[in-house]
């Protein structure tokens, strides 16, 4: 499965470059994590802490701008 995942995140533009023992070292430390629908990843003004990396699914950006909430994808 690091192999695949390896191929999957070389395919994005972000690491691309990066060779698979780097990318090998990462996902050392990279934690998988499943949710349903209807679950965040992160909340707007919640302070970045991590990165995300979908592997399969969908996901919503929503925006709050003067008390209504919009769609952005």
């Amino acid at each position: 499965m690091t192999e695949e995942r390896i191929k999957i995140l070389q395919s994005m533009p972000i690491f691309g470059g990066v060779r698979d023992d780097i990318l090998d070292l990462i996902l050392e430390d990279a934690v998988e994590i499943s949710l349903e629908k209807g679950d965040y990843l992160f909340v707007e003004d919640e302070p970045g802490d991590a990165m995300y990396v979908l592997e399969q699914g969908k996901v919503a950006i929503l925006k709050l701008c003067d008390e209504i909430q919009y769609r952005l994808n």
